[in-house]
């Protein structure tokens, strides 16, 4: 779904399907609606990103996450991948930053353990080479400033909409606002039920069940 079919929605709903004094309103709280959900405790699926490479510097222990990331998907996400004719992808262990700094402290060598730290992977130890380092996590999606369709309003338009009507029909005082509010539960609810879904099946082919 395109974004200004979004809105088209959402203005339907309040009973104002040609009122264009509103689009730029609702454009920027369905922005804002976007930002709050990729800060929801539970991330769904689709904002998952492909394995990406990233390189260490030597003698710096710090690697900039990437400017989308939200944060990793599990609790350790991140390997050292050593190219050579038989390729291996080490896994690294997360710790306590301050765990982490007291057995290791100024050590170089391969990094086999992180912490997430701010805007950075602290990596221990310190490398002492250049590494490609790869990773999987969750990103913010693309921005709706123009008429896109994002991955939110492909696979969660629901949630969205609800989202950003609920907050319009507030502004409105408009009695939409409850329906919002029981779509928006709604939209929540197929959320989880889609996560726990793909998770159950990804468990049954890891254990190699039919």
């Amino acid at each position: 779904m395109l974004r200004d079919a979004a809105v088209a929605i959402i203005k339907g709903r309040l009973g104002r399907p040609n009122d264009t004094t509103i689009d730029t309103l609702i454009i920027n709280e369905m922005q804002l609606a976007q930002t709050q959900a990729e800060r929801d405790k539970i991330l769904p699926w689709f904002l998952i990103t492909e394995i990406s490479d990233a390189s260490t510097t030597v003698n710096e222990q710090r690697l900039l996450v990437p400017t989308n990331f939200l944060r990793e998907f599990g609790e350790g996400a991140l390997w050292r991948f050593n190219a050579s004719s038989d390729p291996t992808w080490v896994d690294l262990s997360k710790e306590e930053f301050d765990v982490l700094r007291q057995r290791y402290g100024t050590e170089v060598g391969d990094p086999v353990r992180y912490a997430l730290v701010g805007k950075y992977f602290r990596l221990f130890p310190t490398p002492d080479q250049v590494y490609t380092m790869k990773m999987l996590y969750y990103a913010q999606d693309v921005v709706l400033s123009t008429n896109i369709e994002n991955e939110w309003l492909k696979e969660a338009p629901g949630l969205l909409i609800s989202r950003t009507g609920g907050v319009i029909a507030t502004y409105l005082n408009h009695p939409s606002l409850i329906a919002f509010k029981a779509d928006l539960l709604t939209a929540q609810n197929e959320l989880v039920v889609q996560e726990t879904a793909r998770d159950e099946a990804n468990r049954s082919r890891a254990m190699g069940d039919d």
